[in-house]
């Protein structure tokens, strides 16, 4: 059986959170379809309307973020659909999903944003998510916007150090 483009681009969506192994938010998995030429950004977004309406991806958020994962019935369509997909886009999904996971999981679970206070100083935000609740919540204080941007910019890749850290020396 032949799936026409818009049935094969749910097929691969559902392959690709499937791959995941965690809850997406849906801008998470239109950036890893897009950004791999796996689905077009507003195919994409097209598809997952659709999907989250027959109940093959459902929401799961516990908080403001909206996560969503795969449903019984979207698994079910996977496993009957899942050939359609071309083995080496298959591969290359599985490929590059295992590699860049973390990366994306970090895009999720660590959020940072910077605002300017009335006294001239800047606020900077950082935290870490979890689907059930945040883990970290940090309100920093700086003295001017480079600071702020650049603490903004580096949490990504600070965020685990910090809680790590934290933990330890408010555990010990």
């Amino acid at each position: 059986m032949q799936l026409k483009d818009k049935a094969l681009n749910k097929v691969i969506l559902l392959f690709v959170m499937d791959c995941m192994e965690i809850p997406l938010k849906i801008d998470t998995l239109t950036e890893i379809c897009d950004a791999n030429k796996w689905v077009g950004f507003m195919d994409c977004k097209d598809c997952v309307v659709d999907l989250i309406e027959v109940g093959h991806i459902v929401d799961i958020s516990k908080n403001n973020e909206r996560l969503y994962t795969l449903s019984n019935k979207g698994k079910e369509c996977l496993s009957i659909f899942y050939k359609e997909i071309p083995l080496s886009k298959r591969d290359e999904i599985k490929a590059t999903v295992k590699e860049q996971r973390c990366h994306y999981r970090r895009l999720q679970d660590y959020f940072s944003d910077y605002f300017m206070n009335d006294d001239g100083s800047y606020t900077v935000i950082l935290r870490i998510d979890t689907p059930a609740q945040p883990l970290l919540d940090l309100r920093l204080c700086v003295q001017n916007k480079a600071r702020a941007k650049w603490l903004y910019k580096n949490w990504i890749d600070k965020a685990p150090s910090v809680y790590e850290f934290l933990h330890s020396q408010l555990l010990e």
